[in-house]
């Protein structure tokens, strides 16, 4: 059984319409009628997964994304931790959702075997280096990511995520100060109290630089962010074992930001892909635009901040997804 979480119905509408000369509908009243029941009958269970945040002492990732430095301070405090569809066919609208979603659910089937009858000449079951698998379709299983710009860009936060990071350290020092406050005014002149002051001073300034290079970073993510969001096609995208691909927000059965905190570091799920190679990221350079080739040159800088937040990889292939789905 397949759970999809997302269908190309447009793509499958045409393969169906050449396939059968046209495209097949059902519109008997005992159709839906027996659709109903059996809709009811076999309610399906939802998996879930999330994207993770992982805070510790002086530290923020956001996998794949960002990973802020390190705000440990030796000689003070070891790093703590922070802690199917289901509707009542009774009316014509109702039952049309259901059975254009079992048609297409069916269609998917068929294209499936269509591709198995016709391997080689459009289909591949493996994308290789030494193969051109461009133009072709491909099934690939592999571990994945979700990733939803406009999701992303709501969590990339600084002063919250600053917070986050160093609130604990932050603390720590205000417990230093206040000792160094309640000595009595005659030891102040003490040797142990000079060095004590001087270390508490060296790590508040160590502390506040980090800070500061922490926040410049998150702004820099912030902005990559951003850029990515209003010049790519879209805003989700799956990122597989050697691909990515975009996804159409109309053919997905879940929103993209829902998607992205479910799977969004499922390190440990396999998934299935069905779609058509269209492109291979041939090279994720900072491009140097001081040639007649700039306009083409400017392509680049896509793949290359894709690779700077670690989404893509030289070598990995662009896959339009006809279907998305667990098994």
């Amino acid at each position: 059984m397949k759970e999809i979480i997302y269908l190309d119905t447009q793509f499958l509408n045409s393969f169906l319409a050449q396939k059968n000369d046209g495209l097949p509908t059902l519109k008997s009243h005992e159709r839906a009628e027996e659709i109903k029941d059996a809709l009811e009958s076999s309610d399906g269970h939802k998996s879930g997964s999330s994207i993770e945040a992982i805070f510790k002492t002086g530290d923020f990732e956001i996998p794949l994304v960002f990973k802020g430095p390190s705000g440990e301070i030796k000689g003070v405090w070891r790093p703590g931790t922070y802690s199917e569809e289901k509707a009542i066919a009774s009316q014509t609208e109702a039952a049309k959702q259901i059975i254009s979603t079992q048609m297409h659910d069916n269609a998917l089937e068929e294209f499936i075997i269509y591709l198995n009858e016709n391997t080689e000449d459009i289909y591949v079951t493996e994308l290789t280096e030494d193969k051109n698998c461009i133009g072709k379709y491909v099934t690939k299983k592999s571990t994945f990511n979700i990733i939803d710009f406009d999701y992303l860009i709501k969590i990339m936060q600084a002063d919250i995520i600053k917070m986050f990071m160093f609130d604990e350290l932050d603390k720590k020092l205000d417990e230093i100060n206040q000792q160094l406050k309640n000595i009595p005014k005659a030891q102040k002149n003490t040797k142990e109290y000079q060095q004590m002051n001087s270390f508490f001073k060296d790590r508040k300034v160590e502390i506040e630089n980090t800070k500061k290079q922490t926040i410049s970073e998150l702004e820099k993510v912030e902005k990559m962010l951003k850029y990515l969001k209003e010049i790519l096609p879209n805003s989700t995208f799956l990122i597989g074992d050697g691909i990515i691909a975009p996804l159409k927000e109309e053919f997905l059965r879940e929103q993209g930001k829902e998607l992205s905190f479910k799977y969004g570091n499922s390190s440990n799920l396999e998934i299935t892909l069905l779609g058509k190679v269209t492109g291979k990221i041939n090279s994720s350079e900072l491009p140097q635009l001081n040639d007649i080739d700039i306009v083409l040159q400017l392509h680049q800088m896509i793949y290359f901040i894709l690779e700077s937040l670690k989404l893509t990889k030289k070598g990995d292939h662009i896959v339009s997804p006809v279907a998305i789905y667990f098994e």
